[in-house]
């Protein structure tokens, strides 16, 4: 049983761009299913950063957020280099192809956000920097209620109107909540962490085709 279940998580792990885009295409076709699991998207997606922060040596973690120099950078370019850039591109391309005004704002945007929170999921199974990748998600996570109305005021011209204490809970809960939860779980459930560490890479996956199922809902 326990070769069986290695060989199908290894398949997981192997194949997980393949599971991603199938769920992105299942839920598109079969509404009930991202329906579902609509509701289910913010909870799930904690889990996944649970998973993550579990699996955090913490050593290199705060090595990272005590980088100064390259906290900052990798900051500037994911929440004012890289969204502006794409925005002025969408901007030219608006001025070609006579697409909606509204498009180059939904791409500023889209890119203004922070990290995903499946970066530090993919870091980890495409053998790339997890500590590091997962300092930039909770620090653009932190910064974005504050680099997103910035942005539209330097680009579009206009404030944009944000709740600014829902949208901050909101991201305290997506971090700090799976954050603590961690911690509680190394501190007082050391077996947990223990049986849940060699599955991590396995169980994200499968819990992020949850998290594209709903993002497809309506």
């Amino acid at each position: 049983m326990s070769v069986r279940l290695s060989h199908i998580e290894r398949g997981i792990r192997e194949h997980f761009s393949l599971l991603l885009i199938g769920a992105l295409f299942l839920g598109i076709l079969v509404p009930p299913l991202s329906d579902f699991f609509e509701p289910a998207i913010l909870p799930v997606l904690m889990a996944v950063i649970y998973l993550g922060f579990l699996k955090t040596d913490y050593r290199i973690f705060w090595d990272e957020i005590r980088n100064v120099r390259r906290s900052v950078g990798i900051t500037v370019f994911c929440m004012f280099l890289l969204p502006s850039g794409m925005f002025l591109t969408a901007k030219v391309l608006l001025h070609f192809l006579h697409w909606n005004e509204e498009f180059a704002a939904g791409v500023l945007l889209l890119y203004a956000c922070p990290v995903a929170a499946l970066a530090p999921t993919l870091a980890m199974l495409m053998k790339g920097h997890f500590e590091r990748t997962l300092s930039a998600l909770v620090i653009t996570s932190l910064l974005a209620p504050f680099s997103i109305p910035l942005l539209f005021f330097i680009w579009q011209g206009e404030r944009l109107m944000l709740d600014y204490p829902a949208m901050s809970l909101f991201l305290l809960r997506l971090i700090v909540v799976p954050f603590l939860l961690a911690l509680m779980t190394r501190r007082f459930f050391m077996p947990l962490r223990t049986a849940l560490l060699p599955h991590t890479a396995s169980l994200s996956v499968v819990l992020l085709m949850g998290v594209v199922f709903g993002a497809v809902a309506g």
